[in-house]
Order: structure tokens, then sequence, then C-alpha cells
């Protein structure tokens, strides 16, 4: 179990949370928006995925950029 087997798990886990808090931004849009409903729930569900994602990815690549082999 290397370094692969981390970073899908860490994918992995990262989804299961995004779509956990896709799902809650878009109930809670679901009930509030009037105006342009379909619209603003795919953004509300997809948020979380591009954020997070965003974050992991670029803390990967300030790792590597700052450590030393």
């Amino acid at each position: 179990m290397g370094i692969g087997f981390s970073i899908v798990l860490f994918v992995v886990a990262i989804g299961v949370l995004s779509f956990i808090l896709g799902s809650i931004g878009s109930l809670i849009t679901y009930f509030l928006v009037k105006k342009k409903k379909r619209r603003k729930i795919l953004f509300a569900f997809i948020v979380p995925f591009l954020g997070l994602y965003t974050i992991y990815f670029c803390g990967i690549i300030g790792s590597i950029i700052v450590s030393e082999n």
C-alpha cells in the first residue's frame, strides 16, 4: 500500500464528502430559491466538488514543489 493507494483513498473520501455537502446544499437551495431553480440547484451541487478537489490537488502540487528528493 503505497502513495497511489493513499491518493485513491483520499480522492474517494473527498468525493463522498463532496456528495454529502452538495446534497445538503441542493436541498437548501431547492427550498429557498424561487427563480431559475434548476440551474442554482446544479450549481449548489457542483461547488463542493470543485472546491474540495481544488484544495486537495493544490496541496499535492505544493508538497511536491517544496519537497526535497
